[in-house]
């Protein structure tokens, strides 16, 4: 296996996974109560605190992290960008907002 393979793997694993609990909180998909502050990357991230969401985002982070190791997941890059004031999250120019 390549050197640091598995460690790039998990970082970037790590950090789409504060990206989802972040998109979660910021967008209302649930309560904000059930999100606490976390220091993550020199900032607060609002992780979920709700065993079933989180054991959902593991499961398909597991996923995530096998195909990065395999070498068979290529990441886009994405882009935060306002347009009218509303932030929106391009990735490949597809509209995710």
């Amino acid at each position: 296996m390549e050197p640091f393979k598995e460690a790039r793997a998990d970082v970037i694993t790590e950090f789409i996974e504060a990206a989802i609990h972040s998109i979660l909180y910021v967008r209302g998909v649930y309560p904000a109560a059930i999100f606490k502050p976390r220091r993550k990357y020199g900032t607060t991230v609002h992780m979920c605190c709700h065993a079933d969401i989180n054991q959902y985002i593991i499961k398909s982070l597991k996923t995530v992290h096998s195909l990065l190791l395999e070498g068979s997941l290529r990441l886009a890059p994405i882009n935060r960008c306002y347009h009218n004031h509303e932030m929106k999250y391009k990735i490949l120019g597809t509209s995710l907002s």
